[in-house]
């Protein structure tokens, strides 16, 4: 037999206050949070079933048990076309039959549980329209308590364990296009203002501007282009170095890449 949900069997009387429990398990329904449920219900007049081509609807509502007049955290009504009167007591009695189906699915089950097993308030009721009757008028059939268990399925996992997060392509892209390649790069060095600094032994400071508004700052006590050497080789490819002496107590080198 496939299982496609929970289910949870239930009777009730018109007229009785009777506390609702599940017919398989003879107890107060139970049912795990977040899991698919159905409710499977018969009304009764007395040890008999009702007739109930005069039921407009069926509702059943889930609530906080201390909060039983605010708004349900589950509800579903069907519809009188939803409802089968079809029931007979050897349907009933065998399973095969209910005057009615009420589904929730997996994501209307995720309720807020206090502990990891938590009383709430279900009721049923009906909208009762019989002939000769001035208007319909709801009848509450059952409400009593009902716990959610929490099984741990489907939480987010430890730390340890966690997803990584991944960038979008949009993002991607964006860092893509924010590395430059070395044709891009040089063609920027090779636009150095070289022409703020003064001859050869000369003092710059202030800022030694590249393509599209990128600087190099020079320290405020200045540098001084001493010469221009062969520097560093790639395979096949020779750069040109700007050999750059900064002045001051240091007064290091360093070499600035003009093209390669």
């Amino acid at each position: 037999m496939a299982v496609n949900a929970q289910k949870i069997r239930m009777a009730f009387e018109a007229g009785t206050q009777d506390a609702p429990h599940d017919i398989s398990t003879s107890s107060t329904p139970v049912f795990w949070n977040g899991t698919n449920l159905d409710f499977q219900i018969g009304l009764f007049d007395g040890s008999s079933l009702m007739d109930i081509s005069y039921v407009d609807s069926i509702t059943l509502e889930v609530k906080d048990a201390n909060s039983k007049t605010a708004l349900p955290y589950m509800s579903v009504t069907l519809a009188s076309d939803q409802l089968d009167n079809t029931v007979t007591s050897d349907t009933w009695a065998d399973g095969s039959q209910q005057h009615a189906v009420i589904s929730f699915a997996a994501s209307e089950t995720v309720l807020p549980l206090t502990a990891d097993s938590t009383t709430f308030w279900m009721v049923v009721s009906a909208m009762i329209n019989k002939p000769g009757d001035a208007e319909p008028h709801q009848v509450v059939f059952g409400a009593g308590a009902i716990t959610c268990n929490e099984s741990g399925y489907d939480q987010s996992p430890p730390s340890s364990v966690s997803q990584p997060t991944y960038l979008t392509a949009q993002q991607s892209d964006a860092r893509y296009a924010a590395r430059l390649d070395n044709t891009q790069r040089d063609a920027r060095i090779t636009s150095l203002e070289l022409n703020k600094m003064a001859a050869s032994g000369g003092t710059f400071t202030g800022a030694v501007a590249l393509a599209a508004g990128v600087k190099i700052t020079i320290p405020s006590n200045g540098l001084k282009l001493t010469n221009q050497i062969s520097g560093p080789t790639a395979t096949g490819s020779p750069r040109v170095w700007v050999q750059v002496t900064g002045i001051g107590a240091s007064n290091s080198t360093f070499y600035l890449p003009l093209y390669q």
